[in-house]
């Protein structure tokens, strides 16, 4: 298992040492903070998108808070004219609802208008009654009788009108300074929807009223079976943030407070706009530009390889087969079309290289033919001595009858010969 994995690693190693791996793992170096930014520019468009998404919500809530206060001044100031009217002095008497019936016609801002007695009796109403009506138990009602003061009341359902809508109530107040009832404007959430509609907002965007206890009391696009449910059905979140509904859409919603009633009740505002289409655009483009990215490298990946393999690894292919070549004494031409002018120098070195070893290797052979030469036509028997007479190379053949053994002639200097030897004389010619 060790020599398998010291192979595998040596594999590694030998693969990693290769030109052409070191050219991609470079390549791929050189592109990395190209995709890098790829990804960083995408994740910034969809925070911009975000972004852009989140203020235009914010920006339509906005407006739509300034339209209910603005609905809320008028109101006041018109139920102050109309609660000095002789007529809504007795709420009793049939020409009150003559009077506010009347006056109802002259404005498409109120959907009715009624002025209940201090019991809650509603008598005088802009509509007929089909049956009876009493608002005693309505919390603005009781605010108006008891602090003599302008109220607002909670989106409901107007039991009077059948509409979705908020009442503003101001109490009738007769000259001797007692409380003969209450004059009621009934506002519809039509101009709501009508804002909205005209907001242009993307298809898939949604728009609620929740009031205190998180319930719809009114929604866009209007939906009557979601109309008294909790508004977590529409995944509303609790401040401004991305969420996914129960329909599957992601969207941004902007919350705000809509109006505080006198008794600290927080009507709010949810404004909810989805990111699908936006983020779809920036998901196609990141995808584009990744891909003709990658495509761009692979292009250059191409062509950096096989300028590598044309200028690199084939002149240096040629250069190992002539250094083969010249292990066996041999030298043919290398070719040099489309080296690089490095390896053109290195090449042209390498030729001249070589040239002088081949040509140094052949006077060498040479001059050994011509000193063997030289050594055949010498005699049997010959000597090459030092300056100090030591013998420093011989020849000696069979037929030179030499009385000496070839392993004794390097341990001997010439005059050490000649004294042991001085009575054979026979070997000398």
């Amino acid at each position: 298992m060790n020599g398998f994995s010291g192979d595998g690693l040596q594999f590694t190693l030998s693969a990693f040492n290769s030109l052409k791996i070191r050219l991609l793992a470079l390549l791929l170096l050189v592109a990395l903070p190209g995709i890098v930014m790829i990804f960083v520019q995408a994740d910034s468009r969809r925070s911009a998108a975000l972004q852009d998404t989140l203020i235009r919500a914010e920006t339509l809530t906005q407006q739509i808070v300034f339209n209910q206060q603005q609905i809320i001044r008028n109101t006041h100031r018109y139920l102050q004219r109309l609660a000095q009217a002789e007529p809504l002095q007795n709420p009793s008497d049939p020409a009150c609802s003559a009077y506010v019936a009347d006056v109802l016609k002259l404005t498409h801002s109120y959907v009715n208008i009624g002025v209940p007695r201090v019991d809650g009796e509603l008598l005088c109403n802009a509509f007929p009654l089909q049956k009876r009506v009493n608002v005693r138990d309505r919390g603005y009602f009781q605010r108006t009788i008891s602090q003599r003061a302008f109220a607002i009341g909670e989106f409901q359902m107007d039991r009077a009108a059948n509409q979705v809508s908020v009442n503003f109530s101001l109490p009738v107040i007769s000259p001797a300074g007692d409380i003969q009832g209450a004059v009621v404007a009934v506002v519809s959430l039509e101009w709501w929807n009508i804002r909205l509609a005209q907001a242009g907002l993307p298809e898939g965007s949604v728009a609620f009223i929740s009031d205190a206890e998180g319930n719809v009391v009114a929604n866009f696009p209007a939906e009557s079976e979601m109309l008294g449910r909790s508004d977590q059905l529409y995944g509303a979140p609790d401040n401004d943030q991305t969420v996914t509904g129960a329909d599957g859409i992601t969207r941004v919603f902007s919350t705000t407070e809509l109006y505080r009633t006198p008794a600290g009740r927080t009507v709010m505002m949810s404004i909810g706009i989805p990111l699908g289409e936006t983020i779809e655009i920036i998901n196609k483009h990141f995808t584009y530009t990744l891909l003709l990215f990658m495509i761009l490298m692979c292009g250059v990946l191409v062509l950096a390889v096989a300028g590598l393999r044309r200028n690199v690894l084939e002149p240096l292919d040629q250069l190992t087969s002539a250094t083969e070549q010249l292990s066996h004494g041999e030298l043919h031409s290398i070719r040099r079309n489309h080296a690089s002018c490095e390896l053109s120098r290195l090449q042209d070195r390498f030729h001249d290289m070589a040239v002088t070893r081949l040509t140094a290797e052949q006077k060498a052979l040479q001059r050994n033919e011509e000193l063997n030469s030289v050594f055949n036509a010498l005699p049997d028997l010959y000597f090459r001595l030092s300056y100090e007479g030591r013998v420093l190379d011989h020849r000696i053949t069979e037929a030179s009858d030499s009385p000496w053994s070839i392993e004794s002639l390097g341990q001997l200097s010439i005059l050490e010969l000649f004294r042991t030897q001085k009575q054979n004389s026979c070997w000398m010619r």
